[in-house]
């Protein structure tokens, strides 16, 4: 940051902050959604081809109602066992209020340090 020209101002390091996290958190969650994306994909062809191999049938020929009976009749897993994309607060804070108190419990650690 230039701080000839206002870049060592409170407010414009933690706007800096706060873009920073913003990317960061943006990136972690849309590596988090394609990781979901290829788990779902991998786990409905599992099923689909398990479906095909126990009735007997070419894969593109199975439906959603051949997917049910077999869960049901045969013990095919069903959508309780369907990959899900984690809500579990590892991302950090979302919200533009939330990155700006980040910004600012940083740039108070970063003053006590030095």
């Amino acid at each position: 940051m230039c701080t000839a020209h206002g870049g060592s101002a409170p407010q414009v390091r933690a706007e800096a902050r706060v873009r920073h996290w913003e990317a960061r958190i943006k990136y972690a969650v849309d590596q988090a959604y394609d990781r979901w994306q290829r788990e779902l994909t991998d786990w409905e062809a599992r099923r689909i081809l398990g479906a095909a191999s126990v009735l007997g049938i070419d894969p593109a020929d199975v439906t959603a109602g051949d997917l049910l009976w077999c869960v049901v009749e045969y013990g095919l897993p069903g959508t309780d066992t369907m990959p899900r994309l984690r809500v579990d607060g590892r991302y950090g804070p979302r919200t533009r209020a939330q990155l700006a108190a980040r910004a600012a419990r940083q740039g108070t650690r970063e003053a006590a340090q030095g």
